[in-house]
């Protein structure tokens, strides 16, 4: 994990909503390698020592913060995490997923080529043999098609409504509105990746 200075807004904000995951956080903040971007680790009521955990790291690396916020669940977390986030496209990763090494540098270099609103990139679920929950694993988009956000709604492939494989222009995101739905407890993703692709103009999947 590599700092960022603090006076200067960062190309990337990563949104952690954390909710007992104590055992995995570690995991996924050690992987996040990307030096221009800043750490929101929002901690939605939890009951364990996660935010002691956290609270390591944002004594170690000043990119790194902890919001800590009573439980309302995961919608609320992230909305609260795009309210507080500076970069220019914002990652939503949970906690217990994480990055392989280099791949969100890689994800932003593409966003600045192709002046993407959405891009999306290939996970992989992996079980490990301590039994915690899967992962996904960040890596290049699979086919590095070019499309319009309207393309992507007439395709209808649910894969593109997963929202923690992708990187999301923020001003797209505060200047529509565009926020998780907070009365959901199913398919919240759905929801908002169906809002922001009506106003993205680019997205590389």
């Amino acid at each position: 994990m590599q700092d960022t200075n603090s006076n200067h807004n960062p190309l990337l904000s990563v949104v952690i909503p954390m909710y007992n995951c104590a055992p995995v956080i570690t995991r996924c903040l050690d992987s996040i390698d990307y030096p221009d971007c800043e750490i929101l680790v929002v901690n939605d009521g939890s009951q364990d020592n996660g935010a002691d955990v956290v609270e390591q790291y944002v004594a170690a690396h000043s990119n790194v913060r902890l919001i800590n916020k009573p439980n309302g669940g995961v919608s609320s977390a992230r909305n609260l995490g795009i309210e507080q986030a500076k970069g220019t496209y914002i990652s939503f990763i949970d906690a217990d997923d994480y990055i392989v090494s280099g791949g969100l540098k890689r994800i932003v270099k593409i966003a600045e080529e192709y002046h993407a609103d959405v891009v999306k990139f290939r996970n992989i679920s992996v079980s490990d043999t301590d039994e915690q929950d899967k992962s996904s694993v960040a890596d290049v988009p699979i086919n590095m098609e070019q499309t319009t956000g309207i393309g992507v709604l007439q395709r209808h492939d649910i894969s593109d409504y997963i929202v923690w494989d992708g990187i999301y222009r923020r001003s797209v995101i505060i200047d529509n509105n565009v926020r998780f739905m907070t009365d959901l407890c199913l398919r919240e993703d759905d929801t908002f990746m169906g809002m922001l692709y009506c106003h993205a103009n680019i997205v590389v999947a």
